[in-house]
Order: structure tokens, then sequence, then C-alpha cells
């Protein structure tokens, strides 16, 4: 509340005086500035305080002592008085809120390390590195003068599998020739220690011109066969005898 020689400051006078200056005098405190206003009441500053930050820092702010001053020209006269001023806060807001921003980077850290420890071997199972992506195959001949010759299979990985982490790598392997009928597509999935599991084992069951390393799947098999990169496949028709070698 302002006065002018103690007494009330008119309406039409105040509407000439200027805006007041705040400054900290004592216990100042950098996270906080001072503004003042002029009130719709005549003689009457409002004081604001202002962070600083954008947002404000955890704990008590003061007690801060402050000054407010205020200079007017009348005619060719100056006048000034000060008002001394103490201010003093607490930050009410709950632990959770004050750690909020806190909290969000902390969770945004954990997914990442989630994500990223999902790729390591051991969380993440992966087909076997000496699988070859075009395995050969040897083929030959059991009618005209038993010709021999090689082609190539094809292993295809799921996409999925190998993005997604904590998900095992499964894959498809063709061990054919190109043209060749006569067996299931192999469809594997990794289960670590360089071996994979036969998913579609029950497709092989029963197929005696079908071998794993000398062993045909027999009927009524109830578990996967587990299969490792150096697995020999063969398969026998009428016309010819394949084998197929994973790792080679």
């Amino acid at each position: 509340k302002v006065t002018l020689e103690g007494e009330e400051i008119p309406a039409e006078q105040w509407a000439d005086f200027p805006d007041a200056t705040v400054t900290q005098t004592r216990h100042k405190d950098q996270r906080v500035t001072f503004q003042a206003e002029k009130g719709d009441e005549p003689g009457t500053y409002l004081v604001y305080p202002q962070l600083t930050t954008d947002k404000p820092v955890i704990g008590d702010y003061g007690d801060i002592e402050y000054q407010l001053e205020v200079t007017h020209m009348v005619d060719k006269s100056t006048w000034s008085g000060t008002c001394d001023g103490n201010y003093c806060s607490t930050d009410t807001r709950s632990w959770i809120v004050r750690h909020a921003d806190k909290f969000i980077k902390l969770l945004i850290l954990g997914i990442l390390a989630f994500i990223i420890i999902g790729y390591i071997p051991g969380f993440k199972k992966y087909l076997p590195k000496k699988l070859k992506k075009m395995p050969k195959i040897e083929c030959e001949s059991k009618v005209g003068m038993h010709k021999q010759w090689v082609a190539n299979g094809r292993l295809t990985k799921n996409r999925l599998s190998t993005i997604i982490p904590y998900r095992a790598e499964r894959g498809s392997i063709k061990y054919l020739p190109r043209g060749v009928s006569g067996g299931p597509t192999l469809m594997v999935k990794a289960i670590g220690s360089n071996r994979m599991e036969l998913t579609n084992t029950k497709s092989f069951m029963g197929k005696d011109n079908i071998t794993f390393n000398g062993q045909a799947v027999p009927k009524g098999n109830r578990k996967n066969l587990q299969l490792t990169p150096g697995c020999r496949i063969k398969v026998e028709n009428n016309d010819a005898m394949y084998t197929c070698m994973l790792n080679k």
C-alpha cells in the first residue's frame, strides 16, 4: 500500500504512477525473481514471484527479503519511497509428482534396456550360425547312367522372429532341389546350444524314405526332433537320392 505523505492517492494521480521495482536484499535466491504491478485500487502494488527455471525446484523458497521501490516524477520534483517485504514458500507437490520427470526418464531407459537385453544371446535364441543360407545338396540318379550333380537348398529366416526381442528365431529350410517334390519343408525353431527344434516333426512321421542322420521319424513319435547344423538329411525316391548337409 502506497501513500503520498501519509495521504491516500487519488485515482487521477494513481494513473500517472509508474510500476515499482523489486530487488532481493537478504537471503537471496537465484531460483526466483520478483515483479511488481500496479493494482486496480489506487495506491496498491501487487508483488509476484517468478521462477527462473521452467519448473519448480524441489524444496523451500525463503526467507527471501526484498525491497519494493517506487520513484515518481511530479512536475520537476522526484518523489520516491521503499517498502521491505519477506517472501517464503514451500513446494507442496507430492513426492511422486515432484519426481515425475525422473520416473519418466528411468522408465524410458528401463524399456530401452529391456529391449536391448532381449537381443543378447541367452535371452534370445538364434538359429545356429553354421547353417548355410543355401546348403549343398548332393544328388545321384538311380536310373540310367547314375548321374551325379550338386544343387542347393535354401534357408529362409522368419523376419518377425528375428526382429522381436526374447523370441526364439525361426525359419524354414528346403533340402531338396527346386522342382523336386516328396519332402515337407523343414520348419525349425532355435532352442540354444547350437541346436534347433523341428516344429513340424509330425509331417515326417512314417516317411521311411526321409532320414535324419540315418534315422527316420517313426510313427507315433510324440516329441519334436532336435537338429544340429551337421545333420545329414537323405531323401530317396524312385528316380534319385538326395543328401543335404545343412552346414555345407
